[in-house]
């Protein structure tokens, strides 16, 4: 699902914990940001959107690497909605090669 966030550049939209929250308003969403040319789409940094407050995050993954969509994994489940970690797979266009990111989804 590639949806803006406010008005601002186009990104892939993760849900969240979907056994805790499923049907209920989400305060956390977590996206990779999407990069568009004139003829191609990229995909960017990590970000985390507070969507009660209407702030986001950015976590850049480095120079000429590209986050892919995020998955969110729970911490323990009697914690906050943003208590886990964020994977994500990234292409590093320097070395032509991708890694599994686990980022603190505190970013």
């Amino acid at each position: 699902l590639v949806a803006r966030v406010g008005n601002r550049t186009p990104e892939v939209v993760v849900g969240m914990d979907e056994d805790r929250y499923a049907g209920r308003e989400h305060r956390y969403g977590y996206t990779s940001e999407i990069k568009v040319g004139k003829s191609s789409a990229d995909h960017g940094s990590l970000r985390k959107h507070d969507l009660v407050h209407g702030r986001t995050e950015r976590h850049d993954v480095g120079p000429r690497r590209a986050a892919g969509e995020p998955v969110f994994a729970t911490a323990v489940s009697d914690t906050g909605e943003d208590s886990g970690w964020v994977l994500s797979v990234v292409y590093d266009a320097g070395r032509d090669a991708s890694d599994v990111i686990l980022q603190a989804s505190q970013l």
